[in-house]
């Protein structure tokens, strides 16, 4: 198989169109164009924006169409410089890629500059190019796509099953309550012409509205993939319908356009994919970006003006183009960087020539190529672009099959209850190890392949409520015996809770743990541990949450009964009891073997007074500092637990082990 792997050299294209001259306009509202300096330093705002990510396949050119990158009335007037070590060559208004590279990432740079070579903005992609040849892995694959009429009209669907009969793919089935054209049942889809993404949300004719229940799509991946089925890929075109029909668009501005339409979309955009993530958390979901409006004036009335929809308030390009603009910079944002999440954003504005892609009889590039004049054009590319981003999915490594758990939990030693936070006194003494200790810890025992964790100074150089305050050792035990441990991991815990893995941000990830059932457990070395009562399933590669801080007691195993599992604070937050210096799975201050011994032996015996400094397991309230005597003490926090009128009282662990 070809190396899929990043590019490399730095090659320098450029082409020169002729430009106009800034002009300064501070009271306009109006979205920056062609000759607007809204802010007056002396540049055109002319909100060059491109994308993360784009998909291609080794051998099928692409373009980049500037006109569609940037915000102006006349982007022909501008200068635009392409860096890449890419293959390619311009065209006119277009960058083209010969088709030639393997297949790998590629680095592109576009710059925007005026006629005098003045840089006014410069934005980059990664070009994903997928080999040609077939995959490891060629089991068959699920597609649903839903949207407006982009597919209704079957254009769409029809070229989308012809890319795959044709290319080295596995077999792919179309899922969907509709057929391509009405008749072709093989290609189906959801594609409703006028629907907005509030009806799919709340319409009861939505195919999405489903025993009586909104966005249900339990039911409809049952009614239309399979029982027990869901989709490997899901497709999701939302928007046109949303902005041409959207009448309160009264204005050019800026923050009109995104108060008054991009709110009410973005909300229900959100609903809807958050539905389809919890029932099918593995599809990949591929968000289409919006493509530009029709590069001629003429034709974009005969579809969206009043020789079209007779819609008024949208019937000149222009306003379009402004919406379209700010509809790409609200994808990325949003869904820019959420691939962990089975999220990537598909960018059809970058190869789509506006000119002929749409029913255009009066092109100005009537030599471009034979569909100048044919509606199927923009189709046809648009579902190149979709096409190439399933092929880039299936040279993706195989999934890892892990377990994520998200939990959350207090240390008592550490809380300060008016924060509601922890503190970090271990790190701001640089004492926390970049490597795991529980791995030296008796009464630790690693399995399923953890141990050995290591952090960075980086991580542990984050100040604020995500600041590290120790290591936590967390498992996941057996569903029939709560006492095994099937996986383990060393984890780091923040300020405000939360339990992360080493890079000091995601949830934790236990390979080749997903798909089952397990007893969660979370113990830390001078705190009595806890453990669910009840097993949960962590589906793969799919995120389960547990708050221990606010799990009552009845939430937790009892093994010995003598005690609750964790200790109470105010406000309803509870805490990991403090004070187990001797690992031994019990408090207690007074007796045999107690923790109070702990504390005295490693200051010395005959020195009470002395504070030892360090990372040790006698620093109950972990401030780096072992005390004895005097203000701040490790020996108070055993004689708070176990009650100062009570002091033989002895708090028990309460996993099973």
């Amino acid at each position: 198989m070809k190396n899929f792997a990043f590019g490399a050299a730095i090659w320098l294209c450029a082409s020169i169109i002729s430009g106009l001259s800034a002009q300064c306009h501070p009271d306009s509202l109006e979205i920056p164009n062609n000759g607007f300096d809204e802010d007056c330093d002396g540049l055109d705002d002319i909100y060059l924006k491109m994308a993360p990510y784009f998909y291609a396949v080794e051998g099928a050119p692409f373009s980049i169409h500037f006109p569609n990158l940037i915000l102006s009335r006349h982007p022909g007037d501008y200068v635009f410089e392409v860096i890449t070590a890419m293959d390619g060559n311009y065209d006119g208004d277009t960058w083209q890629w010969s088709g030639n590279d393997n297949a790998g990432e590629h680095l592109v740079v576009v710059k925007v500059k005026n006629q005098n070579g003045t840089e006014l903005a410069r934005d980059t992609m990664t070009v994903r190019v997928s080999p040609d040849e077939a995959p490891e892995d060629m089991s068959a694959k699920k597609l649903c796509m839903m949207g407006h009429g982009f597919f209704d009209q079957g254009y769409l669907p029809i070229r989308l099953w012809n890319l795959f009969q044709a290319g080295n793919n596995p077999p792919v089935t179309f899922h969907g309550s509709k057929e391509a054209w009405g008749v072709i049942s093989y290609i189906r889809h959801e594609g409703w012409g006028g629907y907005f993404a509030r009806s799919f949300v709340n319409e009861p004719g939505s195919p999405f509205f489903l025993n009586g229940q909104k966005l249900n799509f339990r039911q409809y991946f049952e009614n239309w993939v399979g029982v027990d089925e869901t989709p490997d890929w899901v497709i999701i075109h939302l928007d046109i319908d949303d902005f041409c029909g959207y009448s309160l668009v009264a204005g050019d501005s800026l923050h009109i356009i995104d108060d008054s339409i991009t709110n009410d979309w973005a909300i229900n955009q959100f609903r809807i994919i958050d539905s389809i993530r919890a029932a099918a958390p593995q599809a990949k979901i591929g968000i289409c970006m919006s493509p530009p409006p029709s590069g001629l004036e003429s034709a974009f009335e005969d579809t969206y003006g009043p020789n079209g929809l007779n819609i008024p308030v949208l019937n000149n390009r222009w306003r379009w183009k402004k919406i379209i603009s700010r509809l790409v910079y609200k994808n990325i944002e949003v869904y820019g960087d959420r691939e962990d999440e089975n999220i990537y954003i598909i960018p059809e504005h970058i190869d789509l020539d506006d000119t002929i892609g749409y029913r255009t009889n009066d092109a100005i590039h009537p030599d471009r190529d034979a569909c100048q004049s044919e509606i199927p054009c923009g189709y046809s590319t648009i579902g190149s672009e979709i096409y190439a981003w399933m092929r880039y999915l299936q040279f993706l490594p195989p999934p890892s099959n892990a377990a994520v758990v998200k939990a959350k939990v207090f240390l008592q030693g550490p809380y300060v209850s008016g924060e509601t936070l922890m503190h970090d006194s271990l790190r701001v003494n640089s004492l926390i190890p970049l490597q795991e200790p529980y791995s030296a810890l008796t009464n630790f025992t690693h399995a399923g392949g953890g141990g050995g964790e290591q952090t960075t100074a980086d991580v542990l150089a984050v100040s604020g409520a995500n600041a590290i305050v120790d290591w936590v050792f967390v498992e996941l035990r057996n569903a029939a015996d709560p006492s095994e441990a099937l996986f383990t991991r060393s984890a780091l815990l923040q300020r405000d809770g939360d339990v992360v893995d080493t890079d000091g941000v995601s949830p934790v990830a236990f390979a080749d743990a997903g798909g089952s059932s397990y007893y969660l457990s979370l113990r830390h070395r001078n705190h009595l541990g806890v453990e669910l009562n009840q097993p949960k399933l962590y589906p793969a590669n799919t995120t389960v949450e547990t708050d221990f801080t606010h799990l009552p007691p009845e939430g937790f195993y009892s093994a010995n009964g003598l005690n609750a599992a964790q200790r109470a604070l105010a406000n309803s937050r509870y805490a990991l009891w403090g004070g187990n210096g001797l690992l031994d799975n019990r408090i207690r201050y007074n007796g045999s073997q107690n923790d109070r011994n702990a504390v005295l032996s490693t200051v010395g015996i005959g020195n009470p007074n002395n504070i030892f400094t360090g990372y040790h397991l006698a620093d109950y309230n972990l401030d780096g500092k072992v005390k004895y005597n005097g203000s701040v003490n490790d020996r108070n926090v055993l004689l708070g637990n176990v009650g100062l009128s009570t002091p033989s009282t002895v708090l028990y662990d309460q996993t099973p082990n």
